[in-house]
């Protein structure tokens, strides 16, 4: 998919209503148990893997219910997910509005949750806007392009509390992170739903908050790794086409750079912005043999088509603290290699992306300080809760979540710029390489 299939076809903008009274009033009648209404656009493997499971939890606590789902195809059958149950399926023709689907003047004060094809987010986010939706939340990539990222960024300045941007790796894997750093507030959900952090030796949750400057001292260095060699999770060949080709916004940059970068991105008080247009940085790029024989297989398209599979990026902080990330899926063997290591005058924060949690270490010295459970079923449940509270104006956040991931994808443009202006820089590697072996 080309930048221009991302162009957006402005209509004259209506006028979006100012419902500040009204959420008010609402808050003040209903109370803070209204239950949210929740519309899914797109009903792929996120949907029967992440949403369904969250959104259940969700209803459970009387926070937010599924009222239907939109695609361009039927909606599969997910064995066991007994929540979608009697819950309408709407089939989308490829030139209507999302506003012509939903056809009931009652959804446009329903959440939309947008988690369909990549090309379509920014199109679809600004014709809800524009039709007077006024709780959008998107899946990432937020943009497949420098153009659509533009749009987005109009949009969002002129509708700031209309859209929430989504990012599992910041909204819940990395919550103990941002709880040390002093990033959640304290009357956020984070904090009152018992059991989303677990604070380890005897600890209290408002005892960690903020103490990272002060267990790790003068930071030194960042390093970043989000690798996934692991069964299904370790390949492109169950995933569609927008994962894997460059077009439909493909590859490990776009696909896990937020997840393991919008962390550190907040962390910007602390350890100094990095410069989204990347102009001190450098990357190096390669691709996997299995996958470049995969595209084949599948598409007829030419080389420069394949999306990386395995990266390489250096970057450096206004405080000039270094930092160096690593990105890959095929590596390393049947396993998965996920972590931030902030390294510092006094030691050393492990921050663990697979089974989120933190510890410290000091020499030999070890430390358990707070572990974020990730069960199977319920993991994205913070991902939407958190949507839904920055587009109810109650950012459970110290920091701007959605400059973040904004800042986030203008720099994954930029590195995606540097990375393919020479194929020089493209290398293959098999399956299992060791990472420090693939651009040696």
């Amino acid at each position: 998919m080309s930048e221009q299939s991302e162009n957006v076809f402005f209509r004259k903008p209506t006028f979006l209503i100012n419902n500040t009274y009204k959420r008010i009033k609402e808050s003040f009648f209903m109370g803070k148990s209204k239950e949210e209404k929740v519309i899914i656009v797109g009903v792929g493997d996120h949907l029967a893997g992440n949403l369904i499971g969250a959104l259940n939890q969700l209803h459970s606590r009387k926070v937010a219910d599924l009222a239907f789902t939109v695609d361009v195809n039927e909606r599969a059958f997910f064995e066991g997910q007994d929540y979608l149950n009697g819950k309408p399926h709407k089939i989308r023709d490829g030139l209507q509005t999302l506003d012509e689907i939903f056809a009931d003047e009652r959804a446009k004060e329903f959440a939309v949750l947008l988690a369909h094809s990549n090309h379509l987010h920014v199109r679809d986010n600004v014709s809800l806007i524009l039709d007077q939706y006024k709780k959008v939340l998107m899946e990432k990539p937020w943009a497949i392009s420098s153009e659509g990222l533009g749009v987005l960024e109009t949009v969002l300045k002129k509708y700031p509390s209309n859209i929430a941007l989504l990012e599992y790796g910041l909204h819940m894997k990395s919550a103990g992170l941002l709880l040390l750093a002093g990033l959640l507030k304290e009357s956020s959900f984070y904090f009152t739903e018992e059991g989303l952090m677990i604070p380890k030796n005897g600890l209290s949750l408002k005892g960690l908050s903020g103490i990272l400057p002060d267990l790790v001292g003068e930071p030194r260095n960042v390093q970043v790794s989000y690798l996934e060699g692991e069964g299904k999770t370790g390949t492109f060949q169950h995933r569609g086409p927008s994962l894997y080709l460059r077009s439909m916004g493909g590859g490990v940059i776009q696909d896990l750079f937020a997840h393991s970068m919008t962390p550190i991105l907040a962390l910007q008080d602390w350890i100094g912005e990095v410069d989204p247009n990347f102009e001190e940085g450098d990357v190096r790029i390669a691709v996997a043999n299995e996958l470049e024989k995969m595209v084949y297989e599948r598409h007829d398209v030419g080389e420069l088509e394949i999306a990386e599979s395995y990266a390489e990026i250096n970057l450096i902080t206004s405080e000039k603290i270094p930092i160096r990330v690593r990105l890959g899926k095929y590596t390393p063997k049947d396993s998965n290699d996920r972590k931030i290591i902030i390294q510092g005058t006094k030691g050393e924060l492990i921050y663990d992306l697979s089974n989120p949690g933190a510890c410290f270490r000091q020499g030999i010295t070890r430390q358990e300080i707070v572990d974020v459970p990730k069960p199977s079923d319920t993991k994205y449940y913070s991902v939407i809760r958190a949507g839904l509270e920055i587009v109810r104006g109650n950012s459970p956040f110290k920091f701007d979540s959605n400059k973040v991931c904004l800042s986030a994808q203008e720099l994954i443009f930029n590195i995606l710029k540097k990375a393919y202006y020479s194929r020089e820089r493209f290398v293959r590697y098999r399956a299992g390489t060791a990472p420090d072996n693939i651009l040696k």
